[in-house]
């Protein structure tokens, strides 16, 4: 995973998993390796890998501000 940040700058952010047909949370079961997590400014990427354990099901991955789901800033959506 890659981050790019083109305005301002982004500095308490998380990644988690929704099941797009439950609804069912998933979050991170190892850190991220790399630059992930770390602050980013304007400009800046940072890269690395995110694990997160999951049933194998058509999800969203969601970048959010904070450890909250109320922020989203981007979201991918997966097909198993």
């Amino acid at each position: 995973m890659t981050i790019a940040v083109s305005k301002g700058s982004l500095s308490d952010y998380t990644f988690f998993i929704m099941e797009n047909e439950s609804t069912n949370i998933h979050q991170a079961s190892q850190l991220p390796t790399g630059s992930l997590g770390t602050a980013v400014a304007q400009g800046q990427k940072v890269h690395g890998t995110i694990t997160i354990d999951c049933p194998r099901t058509d999800s969203t991955v969601m970048l959010t501000h904070g450890s909250g789901m109320s922020s989203p800033i981007s979201a991918l959506t997966i097909k198993a």
